[in-house]
This record gives C-alpha cells, structure tokens and sequence, in this order.
C-alpha cells in the first residue's frame, strides 16, 4: 500500500514539475518576442533620428550656433548609442530562438578569420592561435563565430591604458574535455563580480568603456544553446582575464595532437 502511494505521489511530483516547466519555457519564449518586437520596432525611429541630425549638420551647419552644434552632435552620439543596443538586444532574443544549423567546423581555423576581423576594426592589435588538441566541432559556426568575435573584441577594447592590444584564442584538454579560452593582458577584473560578466546589462567598468552590456550575455546563450558552459577567471585588476567555454562534439575528435601540431600559429 506504501508503495502505491509513493508511486502516486511521485508520478503526481513528475507532472507538477513538467507543468510548470511548460509555463516557464512558455513565459521565456513570450518575454523573448516581446524583445525582439519592441528591438526591431524601435530601429527605424533611431535611424531616422541619426540621420537627420546629421543632413541637418550638413545642410545647415553655417547657420548652427556652436550651441545647437553641440546639441545636435550630443543628440546624434546618443541615437547612436541607443541603437547599438538595440541591435544587441535583436541578437540576444534572436539566439533563444533560432534553429541551430549544426556543421563540422575547425574552431582554430575559425578563430583566426574572426582575429583576422578584430584586428582589422582594432589597428595594432595581436591575436595569436595556440592549440594543444583537435578543434574540430560539430556547431553552428555564425552563433559560435559571434561568441568568439565579442570575446576577442573585449579583448581589444578592455586593453591597459596605452598598452597594445593582446589576446589568445587556445585550446587544451582537461579531464577529457576539450577546453577552449580567450585570454587577454588587459585590465583583468576582481573575481568577487565575477557572477556579474554575463548577465545582460551588467558592466564592470561602466565609467571608463563603452559598451551595451549584452555582449557576453550574448556568449553565454551562444555556448549554452550548444550544450556547452562558459565561465571566466582573473588574478585580480590589471592582470588580463580567461574566458573559458566548452561545446558538446564528436568524441572521435577529443584526441590529442600535441606532437604534430605546430607550437604556434598567427
């Protein structure tokens, strides 16, 4: 008779559980078109913001004061700012829900032509490929591409003061896991906000960068929508940081090349 009704109570337990499993996933899929609407509604507006305060620069400059300059200079920095965010706000809904189109990718062959990109939005900065293991993945490479492109180009932007931009995309195994990393020699931050980096909006050196917010909130949903994690490490202010993720692939791949791979690659 216990038994029955344990058996009762769990299954009841079960169905409680996918039920409201169902409302949250329902909730999050609503609250995610409700973003990309209201993103993608608010881009024309933005633009068109942008665009006439810079028609109105150039077709009436000579008759501006230096005041209403200032303003319109002000008003358009500040359009532009704002649609950056939406543009960033449109990726982050647009990775909940697109369809994964999964493919066999080298990631350091990746790597480099998203280095090769940064580098050229970034003049004089360094990016190096070092690889320890065989990073071929199954991944869908613009969702993966993306993820490493905001990494790298954190790197690149989050650079010491004065100092050239540096930064390393490398693979090693651990475990038996392949572990991928960007790890960078700039600014580092203080590991008890660590929990802060990838929530949207959440910004650890808001007075000195510009920036959205969403940009590793962007590589979060990236590597988890592939079964992967990613977190991030550093010894402290001015000491650079290591941005870790890992990505479900092939087991076949997870064998070392150590002895034939070159020791560097840029």
């Amino acid at each position: 008779h216990d038994a029955t009704d344990r058996k009762e109570y769990e299954q009841l337990l079960e169905e409680r559980v996918a039920e409201r499993t169902s409302q949250l996933l329902a909730k999050n899929q609503e609250l995610e078109g409700f973003t990309y609407s209201v993103s993608h509604d608010l881009r024309s507006p933005l633009r068109a913001i942008v665009s006439k305060a810079q028609i109105t620069l150039e077709d009436e400059g000579p008759n501006v004061s230096a005041e209403g300059k200032e303003n319109l200079e002000r008003l358009s920095a500040a359009a532009k700012k704002m649609a950056e965010l939406v543009d960033d706000l449109l990726q982050y809904a647009r990775l909940g829900t697109r369809e994964l189109r999964l493919e066999t990718v080298d990631l350091a062959e990746l790597a480099r032509a998203v280095a090769a990109d940064v580098a050229g939005e970034r003049p004089g900065s360094e990016f190096v490929v070092r690889t320890e293991c065989d990073t071929r993945v199954e991944c869908d490479p613009r969702l993966v591409g993306m993820a490493l492109h905001n990494l790298l180009d954190n790197a690149g932007k989050y650079s010491l003061p004065g100092e050239r931009a540096r930064a390393e995309f490398v693979c090693e195994e651990r475990d038996g896991e392949r572990v991928f990393c960007v790890r960078d020699a700039g600014i580092g931050f203080d590991m008890a906000y660590v929990g802060k980096l990838f929530k949207p909006f959440e910004r650890l050196h808001r007075e000195e960068f510009a920036g959205t917010g969403i940009g590793l909130a962007n590589v979060k949903r990236a590597i988890e929508r592939h079964g992967g994690r990613v977190w991030a490490e550093s010894d402290g202010p001015g000491t650079g940081a290591r941005f870790y993720f890992t990505l479900k692939g092939p087991q076949r791949a997870w064998l070392s090349r150590r002895a034939s791979l070159p020791e560097e690659r840029k």
